[in-house]
């Protein structure tokens, strides 16, 4: 039985808790600035006061400012037992007594230039008895305050811009990969090899903005490069460039004076390839591969990038990838070693050939004959590797064959060959003289 009527005592005093009690009494909350209009950087003052005629018990509510325009220095009061203010959240404890009228006063410096409002929002007003809360008071109120910037001449003025959009960007003979807008905040441009400096040029929409001094020394590979706007009022705006400037190759193949091209963002993979990474000399590369074929990204000397045939088991560099067209297919010029066809030099001799405008590597017969026809070594798209024979007039291919010539040991004059039909005759003549003389015998 003692434990339900703890229960209900319980359960009675959690529901009184959340009863706000009736109203018994009319309260009053005022608040005013010490003026509507100050000077940047001077200080202002929110006064606010309460009043009732039971007496100011207690009032909590929450004081609310931009924290950009305006910044707390201090507060006092008069009639209050204590005030407290909690700067994180705003909120303010009035603790008062019998008084009927307790005055707050809030100081706090001007941030910035422009309009911005304080706002009063009471939550809680209760008169001297505690148990009854007070009623009749507005619980919102809202001040607006201007604040100025002084002009040279003692005056102020209310109208600083705060335009900080530029209104145009580029780098000096650099183009950003997007058309520049003023309300795109980002841009990436890619700088030649050896670019040590650049020139940002950039303009401020509005003639009463600056511009902070740009860096314009620039490294191999991504630089971010930041371009900050600052308005009358000192609103900023930033933009930001990442330029990638050329790095030199870490791979070079001497022998063919090429180097491995590092960044390969605007590179376009040939029609049918796909990228893969491949680990060479301790560096990653990007190849492009096809069935058998692999292609690699390279540059020359005077920076001229293409792609090239390339070896990757062995790590070796081929010809240039210009395909060739012949009878409706597409062929890859090979490089020859020479050394490698001794086997042909006895019956061909090493030529320029030129086919559809390209000279390369090839060669032409010793037979007078056959001087409309040349050899040449290509590839196909699938990878495969051939010699072929190139009519030069019908402009036609097909596959090439040594003939097995037999060699000058193999070879026989006139007489060994009458000799050898003689025995021949003989021998026939012999076993058909056999086979006869059988043939009697059994008759």
């Amino acid at each position: 039985m003692k434990k339900r009527i703890f229960v209900l005592i319980t359960m009675l005093t959690i529901i009184l808790s959340t009863i706000k009690p009736i109203n018994a009494a009319t309260g009053k909350v005022t608040a005013s600035l010490s003026s509507e209009s100050v000077v940047l950087s001077n200080t202002v003052k929110l006064t606010i006061k309460f009043s009732c005629e039971d007496g100011v018990g207690g009032v909590k509510m929450i004081i609310s400012y931009d924290k950009k325009y305006l910044g707390y220095s201090k507060h006092n009061f008069t009639g209050a037992d204590a005030v407290t203010i909690n700067q994180d959240n705003g909120i303010m404890i009035v603790d008062g007594n019998e008084n009927t009228s307790i005055t707050v006063t809030i100081f706090f410096s001007t941030k910035k230039i422009g309009l911005t409002n304080i706002g009063i929002n009471t939550i809680e007003f209760v008169g001297n008895n505690s148990l009854q809360y007070v009623g009749g008071y507005s619980e919102r109120i809202v001040k607006t305050l201007q604040i100025k910037a002084k002009t040279t001449n003692n005056e102020t003025t209310t109208s600083l811009s705060s335009d900080a959009s530029l209104a145009s960007l580029q780098i000096e003979n650099i183009e950003f990969e997007q058309p520049f807008e003023s309300d795109v905040f980002e841009y990436t441009a890619y700088a030649p090899l050896n670019t040590e400096t650049i020139k940002v040029l950039a303009k401020a929409s509005s003639s009463k903005a600056t511009i902070n001094k740009i860096t314009e020394t620039v490294k191999e590979g991504w630089n971010e490069i930041e371009v900050v706007c600052v308005a009358q009022d000192k609103t900023t705006k930033t933009y930001k460039i990442k330029l990638y400037v050329e790095e030199k190759p870490k791979i070079v193949y001497e022998d063919k004076n090429l180097g491995v091209v590092v960044n390969l963002d605007k590179v376009n993979a040939p029609e049918g390839f796909e990228r893969k990474e491949i680990l060479v000399k301790e560096n990653e590369i990007v190849v492009f591969y096809k069935g058998k074929l692999n292609l690699i990204y390279l540059v020359d000397s005077e920076n001229n990038k293409n792609f090239y045939l390339y070896d990757a088991e062995n790590d070796v560099v081929g010809n240039k990838f210009e395909p060739l067209e012949i009878d409706g297919k597409q062929y890859l010029i090979n490089a020859i070693d020479y050394t490698k066809y001794t086997e042909l030099e006895k019956f061909y001799k090493p030529i320029k050939v030129n086919i559809e405008g390209k000279q390369f590597d090839g060669w032409i017969s010793l037979a007078e004959n056959m001087n409309n026809y040349r050899l040449v070594y290509l590839k196909d798209l699938e990878g495969n590797d051939a010699i072929y024979s190139y009519e030069m007039s019908e402009k036609t291919l097909q596959k090439f064959t040594l003939p097995a010539y037999p060699t000058v040991e193999e070879k026989m004059g006139v007489k060994e060959i009458l000799y050898l039909t003689a025995a021949i005759v003989g021998t026939i003549s012999f076993i058909a003289a056999i086979a006869l003389t059988l043939k009697k015998k059994e008759v």
